[in-house]
């Protein structure tokens, strides 16, 4: 795994043990962490995670680190159900370049990548029915749990149009249900992020939605998510519904197995540089004097050099 997406993964986990929420955010539970009475003990589980340095110096000097923090890590790092890889951004607006807004650009952006088995489940439910690509936002301190556990309509607080799972193709609208949160303070990408997921819908009865949400009018949706009307019941109303019949780019899953999280884009409001110039920088941070005294030595290398009757000559 690479060191921006590891970092992410820890940033989550991070941003959930300190939430006050933390009981319902931290699943799964780490085992190691669970006393014998079967309570979890969030203060031992807080302070490891408190002791974690930079990814970099975990790599470099893992044997200096402490075996529970390990063992977390290891945990944490290294889920049965998926794994994250980094891509490029122009790799991801090539594949859905109408759902990406011009004016809210994420900084970085990241496949989830499904474990076998959960791939071939949701591609054996899906047979051929179409995909309808969405956006769903929520908090940092839930995407631990979100990865690791799947998007579960009934923890979803927002039910105004009954209870589901909440998306839009819009992703403007979406990133009002994702404020920045504070994650990890070691991370490359700074301690205040925010996170949207770009899901993948099965075109099913169960998704329930505005037919002109799928016409992809506007720009409103990918071609690879367009579906003809003809081939679409309308079912824009569920029963039980407060907010009256489901509007334009919005979705409501009724069958947590019908989604699931493609990809992850990450902001940034901390800082506008590169993660490469990130990276850098905390590298210097962390070396200077390792830094100054190479400089030092290349300096006197060059005079050295310079004053040379081999260089005179």
């Amino acid at each position: 795994m690479d060191l921006p997406s590891a970092d992410l993964m820890w940033s989550f986990f991070v941003a959930a043990v300190n939430s006050y929420r933390r009981d319902m955010v931290t699943r799964p539970f780490p085992s190691d962490f669970i006393d014998k009475s079967g309570e979890k003990n969030f203060d031992k589980l807080k302070e490891t995670t408190d002791r974690c340095p930079t990814l970099t110096d975990v790599n470099r000097n893992s044997h200096k680190c402490d075996s529970s923090l390990m063992e977390l890590m290891k945990l944490v790092l290294n889920p049965r159900s998926y794994t994250l890889k980094r891509i490029n951004m122009e790799e991801l607006r090539e594949m859905h370049f109408e759902l990406l807004d011009n004016n809210a650009n994420p900084d970085f952006a990241f496949e989830v990548v499904h474990s076998q088995i959960n791939d071939e489940k949701f591609r054996c439910l899906k047979g051929t029915s179409k995909s309808i690509f969405a956006f769903h936002g929520s908090k940092l301190e839930n995407f631990y749990s979100i990865l690791n556990c799947g998007l579960i309509s009934n923890l979803n607080k927002v039910s105004l149009y009954g209870e589901g799972i909440y998306l839009s193709n819009d992703l403007r609208i979406v990133l009002h249900y994702s404020p920045s949160g504070v994650g990890w303070r070691n991370s490359i990408f700074g301690s205040s992020l925010s996170c949207v997921a770009l899901c993948e819908m099965i075109d099913h009865p169960d998704v329930k939605c505005n037919t002109k949400s799928l016409s992809g009018e506007d720009g409103a949706c990918n071609s690879q998510s367009t579906t003809q009307n003809s081939s679409i019941s309308r079912r824009a109303k569920i029963p039980g519904s407060e907010g009256g019949e489901i509007p334009e780019k919005y979705f409501v899953v009724r069958n947590d197995d019908l989604v699931r999280i493609n990809y992850l884009l990450l902001y940034c409001p901390q800082s506008n540089v590169s993660l490469a110039s990130r990276i850098t920088k905390n590298f210097v941070s962390r070396h200077k004097f390792l830094i100054v005294m190479l400089c030092y030595s290349m300096i006197l290398i060059i005079a050295g050099v310079a004053n040379s009757k081999w260089f005179k000559n």
